[in-house]
């Protein structure tokens, strides 16, 4: 048996990975285990059938290699037959095509495909809520009818049943058979839901690694399981557990959300990724988007993120980030009934009420500032009204600042620069009352 060294190995080979290797048969190159051991793979893919440009884009390193080994082999060429394999470019035909119409879950609410993620604090009926949708997809049935002789609006419906994969990384199997168990019953839902479940997988998902050629990543596993069960909706319970080693507070983690991405684009499924809130209210602008924990580029790379605050039975939901269509802030209430050792029996979730979003903190605060500033003697400077906004209200430098523009822009106060200069002092001021001349 001939052994090959690396530098032969690669001119045996390098006719075969390029445009004047057609029509010649792989078999000729003899046994994969002739080959230094990194080229053992590329042999061995040859010889069933694999394209010599898919396996160059699999394995760039090879294309310098492959120049200096075969000079007469263009590099223009090895280079853009790795990049045809490398990613599909659009041409203008493409990009100036009439789009397609938006295809939703729920119509208004979920689009297909799109990354969402349901945060709260725990104990906040998160997994519950998203099982109760899990449940409502599988089965065609409405989402949230309204609470019978209370409940006003909800019975959302469901434009695109079908199969649901819940990716368990938290709970564990025999509490998603009690939970499952108990809101199919809660709806009377048949019992051959289209649900599909991975719970507690082990070694655990990890989506912030890329294993390299040849390998698939568990973004691909998730992609083609999401596939193989037709999956509608897919829900990932929680985002934490399939970080890997991703800090959820570095940019690290702007990785695993564009793994996330792919995964719902490459599928077509609402892929719903379960996460907490932060302690407190938390940030420091004052938004309700502050609340959802960890590093910024979380919430940029989502179509939609839902808040939920829980309150006994009852939960608020509100989108505190949408890319799309606006969902109004609702009220839902959990019942269940539990046997005599407190498994549960049934279980569902119903509509109560929408409600008027909440005002922005510094528009609350900016409405007010004409009082404020009125206490501080009709007028002040910059600073001492941010100091004042501060103290009184408890808000962020970052959150006084934009009550400051905003009162200013809605004529609730007056600023006035005390020079020309770019960074002359402002100082603001209660407006005088208009007089207004009698009728009579």
């Amino acid at each position: 048996m001939q052994k090959h060294d690396r530098d032969a190995a690669l001119g045996l080979l390098c006719p075969y990975l390029t445009a004047s290797g057609e029509g010649l048969d792989p078999q000729v190159l003899g046994a994969p285990g002739d080959y230094p051991p990194d080229l053992r793979l590329v042999v061995l893919a040859l010889q069933a059938g694999a394209d010599g440009a898919a396996i160059l884009s699999q394995c760039p390193d090879l294309l310098p290699a492959l120049s200096a080994i075969d000079p007469e082999a263009d590099p223009a060429i090895l280079r853009g037959a790795a990049l045809d394999q490398r990613w599909r470019v659009m041409g203008p035909g493409e990009l100036l095509a009439p789009p397609t119409p938006p295809r939703y879950l729920i119509p208004g609410m979920f689009q297909l495909p799109s990354l969402n993620v349901l945060y709260g604090s725990p104990g906040d009926l998160k997994s519950m809520l998203l099982m109760d949708l899990a449940v409502c997809v599988a089965s065609g049935l409405p989402w949230l009818p309204p609470l019978p002789d209370v409940g006003q609006g909800g019975s959302y419906p469901i434009a695109e049943p079908g199969a649901v994969l819940w990716v368990d990384a938290d709970n564990g199997a025999n509490r998603l058979r009690q939970r499952f168990g108990a809101l199919a019953r809660g709806h009377s839902a048949r019992g051959d839901l289209p649900l599909w479940a991975i719970s507690l997988p082990f070694p655990m998902i990890d989506l912030n690694v890329d294993p390299g050629p040849g390998r698939m990543a568990d973004t691909d596993y998730l992609q083609h399981e999401i596939e193989r069960r037709g999956a509608r909706l897919c829900v990932i319970d929680n985002l934490a557990t399939v970080s890997g080693n991703a800090d959820e507070n570095g940019k690290e983690i702007s990785a695993v959300m564009a793994h996330f991405r792919y995964v719902a684009e490459g599928t077509g499924a609402a892929l719903f990724v379960i996460h907490h809130a932060r302690k407190g209210q938390g940030g420091t602008g004052g938004r309700p988007g502050d609340r959802l924990r960890g590093h910024s580029s979380i919430e940029a790379s989502l179509d939609l993120a839902l808040s939920i605050e829980r309150a006994g039975d009852d939960v608020t939901i509100q989108s505190t980030k949408t890319r799309d269509d606006p969902i109004k802030p609702f009220v839902a209430r959990w019942a269940c009934d539990k046997d005599q050792r407190g498994a549960l029996v049934g279980a569902r979730f119903w509509h109560v009420r929408n409600v008027t979003p909440p005002l922005p903190e510094y528009v609350e605060i900016g409405e007010r500032l004409d009082g404020i500033l009125a206490d501080l003697g009709g007028r002040a400077n910059q600073s001492a009204l941010w100091a004042a906004i501060r103290e009184r209200e408890g808000a962020s430098k970052g959150t006084a600042q934009k009550a400051c523009e905003y009162a200013v822009s809605h004529k609730v106060i007056l600023a006035s620069k005390q020079g020309t200069h770019q960074s002359a002092p402002v100082v603001y001021s209660v407006p005088e009352p208009v007089d207004v001349p009698s009728r009579f």
